[in-house]
């Protein structure tokens, strides 16, 4: 989408934007934002609209050399003593906060905070599973396959969002639309393809 805008708007710039606390939500409430993209969260204040654009994959992932890449299936008292890298935004908003509980937390605001902390072994973390493919592929990271639902993928929904009621200018609705049309998808480890689940 981002290709075709710049194709389409050689002469418009595009400000893009990672909160600093990961609060999608708030900066397009606050008119920091026109759009935002983010994971689904369970609830949206009446000022919000929202448009989902696919589903994602979340995985729990570990450094090759971490002790817990050995377990074939590890149990919920398995990771509880082991160190928890956790996205700041949604570590209690996410249905397994829950029960993906550890003794020690660290948190950050940024996902490739966390997988760097996981790639120095320091502990485990659930990522996005597309931004560590390549860390998948080549065995520097071990998705682990918790005891409790080894044969199940964690998928998110990913949403647009923008405030309600809102009328953009041209350029920005041509955007707001190509976004809406936009599916974000990918292909988890059975092979099975979000877009057809």
């Amino acid at each position: 989408v981002l290709t075709r805008f710049a194709d389409k708007f050689p002469f418009v710039d595009l400000s893009i934007r990672n909160p600093a606390n990961g609060d999608v939500r708030s900066s397009v409430l606050n008119d920091e934002a026109l759009l935002g993209i983010a994971f689904a969260l369970p609830d949206y204040p009446e000022d919000l609209a929202f448009r989902q654009l696919g589903r994602l994959f979340m995985t729990h992932v570990v450094h090759r050399d971490h002790p817990l890449a050995t377990l074939r299936n590890p149990s919920f008292d398995d990771i509880r003593d082991v160190r928890h890298l956790a996205y700041a935004s949604y570590s209690r908003a996410l249905p397994t906060s829950e029960y993906l509980q550890s003794t020690q937390t660290w948190h950050s605001d940024s996902y490739q905070a966390l997988i760097e902390l996981v790639k120095s072994g320091v502990g485990w973390a659930t990522v996005p599973r597309q931004l560590i493919l390549g860390e998948i592929s080549t065995g520097e990271l071990v998705e682990l396959q918790l005891g409790a639902y080894p044969f199940t993928d964690w998928e998110v929904n990913v949403d647009l969002i923008w405030r309600r009621g809102r009328r953009f200018p041209p350029v920005e609705e041509w955007l707001r639309l190509q976004l809406c049309r936009h599916r974000i998808h990918e292909v988890g480890r059975d092979g099975q393809d979000t877009t057809r689940l």
